[in-house]
């Protein structure tokens, strides 16, 4: 078994348009189990990323 990486989207709202407002997931699945960590990062409550 090798190291996997997945990325996902998760849809969080809509803007005034209609367009979905995406946050990227990235999973990273190692060879054996062992300990977890989260890392979340983020811009200013009011602002929205260009995508």
């Amino acid at each position: 078994m090798e190291n996997k990486f997945k990325k996902e989207y998760i849809v969080v709202a809509q803007n005034a348009s209609g367009r979905n407002m995406n946050v990227p997931l990235y999973r990273f699945i190692g060879q054996q189990p062992g300990p977890k960590v989260y890392i979340q990062s983020s811009i200013h409550g009011a602002e929205v990323q260009n995508m």
